[in-house]
C-alpha cells in the first residue's frame, strides 16, 4: 500500500509523480481506492461567487446559461484537458459550489456522493448511503439520476430509495428526510430544487404525488402540497421570478401549476400541455418555455366508445391493466390513464388522457407567466412542433430559443413570438440526445449520446464551430464555469479549458 501522511494526503503524491494533467485525476482515484486518505477542507471561493458556481441542475434556475467565458471549442481526452477523473456509473450533471464539484453514483446498489476538488479533480471525500428500500424502475435508469443542488456552501442530494439527505463541505452529513417509496416506472428523476431556505423537491408519481419544501438549516418538513390528477413525469421545478423568487413552477401530466415558495398554495394552474414531460421547463424573464413530444402522433389513441367497445371483455364500464395491454404505450404506464387510482379506467378517465394527448400544445410551447399588473395566470403565446426534443430541456440566450432533439437537430426559435430561424444539424453522426444543451460566451455546447460534444456560435443563424468526440455516452448536462467546461461520462469526469502553455 502506498503509504502518504494524511497531512499532506493527494497533493503529496501530486508533487512527487509526473503524471500528465488528465492522469492526475485518475491517479488519485486509484489511491482513494487503495485507502489513502485526503484532508477535509473548508470550502474557499473561488473568484466571485456568481462567476464561479453551478449550483443545480442545469445551473442558474435552470436555465442552462452562465457567466462563463474563454472555455475552449475544441477539447478532447487528450486536448484541453485539465484534469479526467474517474467516477462511479451514474447519470447526475455535476454542480460546481466554489472549489468543489459534486457529483452523485450507484456502487454497490448504494447511493454515493463524491465531493472533487475543482482545481485538480482528486476526490476529497465519499459518502456512501444503504437504500431504505427497493423502487422497482427502468433499469436504464438509476438511483443516482437526479442532480445534486447546493445553496453555495452545503450540498444536497435526492434519492428515491432514501430522500433527502445533506452535506457540508467536508463531507459530514447534517441531516436527512426521509421519502418513499414511489410508483413510476422509470423512477424519480426531477432534481432538487434550493429556494432561499428551503429544498423543494417535486415527487410525481402514479398515485399521490406532491410537492414538498424542507428547512435547509434541519431538514424539518416546512410545508408539502398534494398534486392530485398529476401523475408520472420527471421535470425538475424552475422559480419565479428568477432574481426573486417567489413561485415555484412544476411542469408535469399534462399541467402546469405554479406554487407559492413560502406555503406551498396552490396559485395557478395551465392544463391541456403535454403528458410525461421528461425535459425540464427553461425560464426568461416573464416567458418560459416548455417541450414535449406528442407520442399519440405515433400511437393514436381510439375513440372512448371505440375503445371499451373493443377491449372492455366483461362490459363492467371500466378497463383493467389486461385489458389496456394491448395499447402501445399505456400497457407500461396503466396508472397514468387511472387518474383517480383506483385500477380501472372508466370513460371519463379515457376522455382526459384523449384531451391531453389530442392538444394542439406540443412541441416546443412559448408560455407568458403571471406577471404582477399584466396577468394573473399563464398564458400559452406560442407552439412550435417542429423537431420536437424528448428529453434534451430547451436553453433561451439572448431571447432566442435553441431546442434540440435525436440525431442533433437544432433550431433556433424566436422567444418573443415561436417564429423558427433556422433548422439543421450539429452533424450526421450525432445519434440521440439526453443532455440538455448549455450556453456561454456567445456559445451553445451540446452533447449526445454518441459522444460528440458540439460547440456552436449562437445566433439566429447559428453554426457549428466544432464537434468534439469523446470515448463514451453523454447523458448527463454538463456545467459551464468560469473557463471551464465540466463533463460527466459513465465512468468518468472531466474538467476541459484551454492550455494556455
Amino acid at each position: 500500500m502506498i503509504k502518504v501522511p494524511v497531512s499532506q494526503g493527494c497533493a503529496a503524491v501530486l508533487r512527487r509523480v509526473p503524471l500528465s494533467g488528465r492522469r492526475i485525476g485518475r491517479y488519485c482515484y486509484l489511491l482513494a481506492l487503495l485507502g489513502v486518505a485526503a484532508v477535509p477542507v473548508q470550502a474557499q471561493p473561488v473568484g466571485d461567487h456568481s462567476e464561479s458556481s453551478w449550483l443545480r441542475f442545469r445551473g442558474p434556475n435552470g436555465s442552462g446559461v452562465s457567466d462563463a467565458a474563454e472555455f475552449p471549442v475544441e477539447f478532447s481526452p487528450e486536448f484541453n484537458v485539465i484534469w479526467e477523473t474517474e467516477v462511479p456509473t451514474g447519470r447526475s450533471s455535476p454542480v460546481v459550489v466554489r472549489d468543489r464539484v459534486y457529483v452523485t453514483t450507484t456502487d454497490g446498489g448504494n447511493l454515493v456522493t463524491l465531493s472533487l476538488d475543482r482545481l485538480t479533480g482528486v476526490i476529497v471525500w465519499r459518502r456512501a448511503l444503504e437504500p431504505l428500500h427497493a423502487d422497482e424502475f427502468y433499469q436504464g435508469n438509476d438511483a443516482s439520476t437526479p442532480t445534486p443542488a447546493s445553496d453555495g456552501i452545503n450540498v444536497y442530494v435526492f434519492s428515491s430509495e432514501l430522500g433527502l439527505v445533506s452535506y457540508d463541505p467536508d463531507g459530514n452529513e447534517r441531516w436527512r428526510y426521509e421519502l418513499g417509496p414511489f410508483e413510476n416506472f422509470y423512477g424519480l428523476a426531477a432534481s432538487p430544487v434550493v429556494a432561499g431556505d428551503l429544498v423543494l423537491l417535486v415527487c410525481d408519481q402514479t398515485r399521490g404525488s406532491f410537492l414538498v419544501a424542507v428547512d435547509t438549516a434541519n431538514g424539518e418538513r416546512r410545508w408539502q402540497t398534494p398534486r392530485p390528477g398529476r401523475k408520472e413525469s420527471w421535470a425538475t421545478p424552475v422559480l419565479y421570478p428568477a432574481e426573486r423568487p417567489t413561485s415555484v413552477i412544476t411542469f408535469g401530466s399534462g399541467w402546469v401549476d405554479g406554487y407559492d415558495v413560502e406555503t406551498g398554495e396552490h396559485l395557478w394552474e395551465l392544463p391541456g400541455v403535454g403528458e410525461a414531460p421528461v425535459a425540464s421547463p427553461t425560464v426568461s424573464g416573464s416567458m418560459m418555455v416548455i417541450n414535449v413530444p406528442n407520442h399519440s402522433s405515433e400511437y393514436p389513441y381510439p375513440a372512448t366508445d371505440e375503445l371499451f367497445a373493443e377491449v372492455d371483455g366483461n362490459r363492467d364500464g371500466r378497463l383493467s391493466v389486461s385489458e389496456l395491454s394491448g395499447i402501445p404505450g399505456l400497457d407500461e404506464h396503466f396508472g397514468w390513464a387511472d387518474r383517480d387510482g383506483d385500477g380501472g379506467v372508466t370513460p371519463a378517465e379515457w376522455e382526459v388522457v384523449i384531451e391531453i394527448t389530442s392538444s394542439p400544445n406540443y412541441g416546443a410551447v412559448g408560455i407568458a407567466l403571471p406577471e404582477a399588473g399584466v396577468r394573473d395566470s399563464a398564458e400559452i403565446i406560442w407552439s412550435s412542433q417542429q423537431s420536437t426534443p424528448y428529453i434534451a430541456s430547451p436553453v433561451i440566450y439572448d431571447d432566442i430559443v435553441y431546442l434540440v432533439r435525436d440525431g442533433g437537430i437544432v433550431q433556433s426559435v424566436d422567444l418573443a413570438t415561436g417564429e423558427v430561424f433556422k433548422r439543421g444539424r450539429t452533424s450526421r453522426s450525432a445519434g440521440p440526445v439526453f443532455a440538455s444543451p448549455v450556453a456561454a460566451d456567445g456559445k451553445i455546447v451540446i452533447s449526445s449520446v454518441q459522444g460528440e460534444v458540439a460547440v456552436l456560435r449562437a445566433g439566429v443563424d447559428w453554426e457549428v464551430l466544432a464537434v468534439n468526440e469523446l470515448d463514451e455516452p453523454l447523458f448527463a448536462s454538463p456545467a459551464l464555469v468560469g473557463d471551464r467546461i465540466y463533463v460527466r461520462t459513465p465512468s468518468r469526469l472531466y474538467s476541459f479549458g484551454r492550455d494556455k502553455r
